[in-house]
């Protein structure tokens, strides 16, 4: 067990919603803090096995936390540690370098992005 999260496009289906997945995570809870929080923007329920909705606003304030430092790592029963060592930087650097602009640009083409977890 632990903490699972993925970036995925939504594809409608007559039938049922697919998802693809674009990005995948374990245990990076710095990440699953910043998500935790904007859910709960508009949520009073647990954020677990729920789809946040991204949006280039989310984008935005993510890359503006990473950038700032503020990114900081989330305690959590499942979440693993909390150091911000070598495995951390990794992670960052991913989010910055890699799923940040591929998520912009698949927003960009008009795709429906969420941010999922559980644990």
């Amino acid at each position: 067990m632990g903490l699972d999260q993925n970036w995925m496009i939504k594809t409608p289906d007559d039938f049922d919603d697919q998802y693809e997945s674009i990005a995948y995570h374990r245990k990076f809870n710095a990440l699953e803090g910043f998500m935790a929080n904007i859910w709960h923007r508009d949520h009073e329920d647990e954020f677990n096995c729920c789809y946040l909705h991204i949006t280039n606003e989310i984008l935005d304030e993510l890359e503006a936390t990473v950038k700032d430092g503020k990114l900081v790592p989330t305690s959590g029963f499942f979440f693993g540690k909390t150091e911000m060592d070598e495995y951390y930087k990794a992670e960052v650097k991913e989010l910055l370098e890699e799923i940040i602009p591929k998520v912009r640009k698949l927003l960009a083409q008009d795709k429906i992005i969420y941010y999922t977890s559980w644990w």
